[in-house]
């Protein structure tokens, strides 16, 4: 796959511009401030929705103008395509100039892999950007994917809730066991889908304990309903569940 033309509108500090690509290798240079990431951040909203620099669509709106679009032409191996962002009030994607209504119709259109000096806190800090970074990739791959994942966030969100309720309201506890199987549903399919995309494109087994009843944290699963109603009487306790606990990467 490659990109064949960008046109930017409005588009950062681009009022209109348009760049033609070649097959090869292409590099974008010149001083400080030019507009070179705002480029690569074009091509990443066309390819995830999303900027990687800020999660307002706004700040990507040139000054004193109402909108911005972003437009790419590519070209793979089997078809070609095109995919366009509009910005204004809200947010407007055309994949092959046909509006879409979910995010996962764009994922898989446009693969990219972006890395940028922040990235390196991928393996400074914390396993959550380890994580995102993850689920971005797999998401490109398998855009059923993001969907498992919003709903797991979802319930998640609303088991917490419950938990508050259960500790302020006296709500039944018994109630907990509903979030926990469909976290447990959810988590499943993340770990599924996560495990063999990563197994498929590196060749090798590097999540090779799943196969032997290991989640990705490398915790077997012993007794899941035992385990589930001691975690339950921690998370009453605590008021929340940590998101950290999904089985996904």
């Amino acid at each position: 796959m490659y990109i064949k033309k960008i046109k930017l509108k409005n588009f950062r500090n681009y009022e209109e511009q348009e760049i033609e690509l070649g097959k090869n290798i292409n590099i974008f240079y010149g001083d400080n401030a030019q507009g070179k990431t705002n480029i690569i951040e074009s091509i990443f909203l066309c390819s995830i929705g999303k900027s990687f620099r800020t999660s307002k669509d706004k700040e990507l709106i040139q000054f004193n103008k109402e909108m911005c679009s972003s437009f790419i032409e590519f070209e793979k191996s089997d078809r070609d395509g095109s995919v366009k962002v509009d910005i204004s009030n809200k947010k407007s994607i055309f994949v092959n100039g046909v509006k879409i209504k979910k995010l996962s119709e764009l994922l898989g259109n446009l693969n990219i892999v972006i890395f940028t000096p922040d990235d390196i806190l991928i393996l400074k800090e914390g396993p959550d950007k380890r994580r995102r970074f993850l689920d971005v990739m797999i998401s490109q791959l398998r855009p059923n994917y993001v969907n498992c994942l919003n709903l797991y966030k979802q319930t998640l969100e609303q088991r917490n809730n419950y938990l508050k309720q259960i500790r302020e309201e006296n709500k039944p506890e018994e109630m907990l066991e509903i979030w926990d199987e469909k976290l447990a549903e959810y988590g499943e399919k993340i770990r599924r889908v996560g495990h063999f995309e990563l197994r498929g494109h590196t060749g090798d087994d590097r999540c090779g304990g799943l196969r032997r009843g290991a989640d990705c944290c490398g915790r077997p699963p012993g007794n899941a309903a035992h385990s589930r109603h001691g975690r339950s009487e921690r998370h009453v306790r605590r008021g929340r569940r940590e998101p950290g606990g999904r089985t996904g990467p």
